[in-house]
């Protein structure tokens, strides 16, 4: 009897100690085999500056106000620069594009209207390339080509994407909100500006006038 008791109590006691012992866990599964659209839809709870005209809270304002829309009444030549490849291409250059006409974008990664127009960029880039059209990003990431790179490959990006800096934002009359955008006509003068998300179809009226311009050889 006393024997069964002492046994009673030793599995008794091993029961206890089984059941504190953690669970088994397994490790996570695998990631994608790439980065998808899906992969930059949250904007960070804080973004670092842009440069002196372009704080948080003005990136944050982008995502509010319906676009607003700019043309130039007199031709203002589009200011020149060259700047680094995001893919690591060497240097990009505005010049090299003279002839055609190009829409400029100004965006971030993380920037959610920017997101939404990307799309729209890589079709009309498409469907209008071969008829002068050049459609030129520029990130103003502050985390640089690192955190461009994987943007390009989810979104499946067929134009050039620079890494900016403030002196081009600058000149440009200061980004006081992402997306910006600039329309640039076969002559290298800006014609318009858009601010904030800008559909595909508005783009595509504006250009579809410059496509069809001749432009005189010296």
């Amino acid at each position: 009897m006393i024997r069964s008791l002492l046994l009673a109590a030793l599995l008794g006691l091993g029961l206890s100690a089984a059941s504190a012992e953690p669970p088994v866990t397994f490790g996570t599964p695998p990631a994608a085999a790439g980065p998808t659209p899906a992969d930059f839809g949250t904007p960070p709870n804080a973004a670092a500056p842009l440069d002196d005209s372009v704080d948080a809270a003005d990136a944050a304002r982008a995502s509010a106000p319906p676009p607003t829309q700019a043309r130039a009444r007199d031709a203002v030549a589009a200011p020149l620069w060259s700047l680094p490849d995001a893919g690591g291409r060497g240097t990009v250059s505005l010049e090299n594009f003279r002839g055609k006409v190009v829409i400029l974008d100004f965006f971030t990664t993380w920037c959610p209207p920017c997101q939404q127009e990307m799309p729209g960029f890589v079709y009309l880039q498409q469907k209008y390339g071969d008829q002068g059209l050049a459609v030129i990003g520029v990130s103003l990431d502050a985390e640089g080509p690192a955190a461009v790179r994987p943007f390009l490959q989810a979104y499946h990006v067929n134009f050039p994407v620079v890494m900016g800096n403030p002196q081009v934002a600058a000149a440009y009359g200061g980004i006081a909100a992402i997306p910006t955008s600039f329309l640039i006509d076969r002559l290298g003068n800006i014609v318009a500006r858009e601010g904030g998300y800008t559909d595909r179809s508005q783009f595509e009226g504006q250009i579809l006038p410059l496509l069809a311009q001749k432009v005189k050889k010296k």
